[in-house]
């Protein structure tokens, strides 16, 4: 009996730790934002029912064609799970359990990729349905920080300084030691950052092809869309570059209150931003689109995850959650 009480007791207090560390607040605590009247953006749908999870470098929303794939929980619950919504409707199409603290996680080519947190390892899943692929142990790795893909490779980089190179059978095709925070490779390039400088290096011939000297480390994950990259670095506000993936010219920059990651959609570049807003930049030059506004203003001293946006780029629609409470918001985007 005093063995059992000992393990109910133990399990009680992980699960209490479990949620303090996640900060889950009770439901409803925070009243729902809403859209206000805008000639950009017109409300799909709601919904207040998941917790978004944390993380500092990717997001834990993103995408898929039909698809906003979130990773959080469930109110009312403490267990963590990875929810694939219908980007039309944002009814829940199937679920699949995650981790506390969360993962990261990409789609390429109808397949969910996870970086698993702790011990790390890479889990593929069909996107139709959520049916596990296979996964695979990235030995000597621990907790992802980054992870990409490209021509049909997975990249992943590990807070114990490893990047590992896979290609979508899970088969590990390169394992490497390094101290700067290595993102990709695209075909014969590897991007990466050293302290304040970010690299382009010539894999074949292992030099340098360009280097960009930024005013700070890279917050967000870099986003490489269509020969340019995106990011921005941890300041106050936050700078965004925006530089040429072949060259590292700069392309643009500018100081924004981003307060959330940055989504490329289209010829747009969205964020949200601690003002209130809703921002999007035209990508290729950094000019202003639109600010669309919500109501209530953001209880930023309240935040239980940091906000986040994305899209689902065949049906124009964006989806935003909020960092203050339970929300997540599907937004259509007019036609230019």
């Amino acid at each position: 009996m005093r063995k059992m009480a000992f393990i109910e007791l133990f399990i009680s207090v992980l699960l209490i730790s479990s949620c303090d560390i996640l900060r889950i607040p009770e439901i409803n605590s925070i009243p729902d934002h809403l859209l206000l009247t805008n000639n950009s953006l017109e409300l799909i749908w709601n919904r207040n029912d998941i917790h978004v999870i944390i993380d500092n470098h990717r997001p834990m929303m993103i995408s898929a064609p039909g698809l906003i794939i979130v990773e959080g929980i469930m109110a009312n619950n403490i267990f963590p799970a990875i929810f694939a919504l219908d980007s039309n409707t944002g009814k829940l199409i199937w679920k699949i359990p995650g981790v506390i603290g969360g993962d990261n996680i990409i789609v390429q080519d109808n397949v969910l990729y996870r970086a698993v947190i702790g011990n790390a390892e890479v889990i593929a899943y069909d996107l139709k349905n959520g049916k596990q692929l296979w996964s695979k142990l990235l030995l000597g790795g621990h907790s992802p920080m980054d992870l990409y893909s490209s021509d049909k490779k997975i990249f992943v980089y590990t807070n114990n300084d490893l990047f590992f190179v896979l290609n979508n059978s899970g088969e590990i095709l390169d394992r490497v030691h390094s101290t700067s925070r290595i993102f990709l490779e695209i075909g014969e390039t590897l991007f990466l950052q050293d302290g304040f400088i970010f690299k382009a290096i010539n894999l074949p011939s292992n030099s340098e092809l360009w280097n960009l000297e930024i005013d700070n480390v890279i917050f967000h994950a870099p986003i490489f869309e269509d020969g340019l990259i995106f990011f921005d670095t941890l300041i106050n506000p936050r700078r965004i570059y925006s530089i040429d993936e072949a060259t590292g010219q700069l392309k643009w920059e500018s100081d924004e209150k981003t307060l959330s990651n940055l989504w490329v959609m289209g010829e747009k570049l969205l964020f949200i931003s601690s003002e209130g807003y809703l921002t999007g930049l035209y990508k290729n030059s950094g000019d202003e689109i639109f600010k669309i506004s919500f109501s209530p203003n953001f209880e930023l001293r309240s935040n239980i995850s940091e906000y986040y946006v994305t899209g689902d780029v065949t049906t124009d629609i964006v989806a935003i959650s909020f960092g203050d409470n339970y929300q997540i918001m599907a937004l259509k985007l007019a036609k230019p």
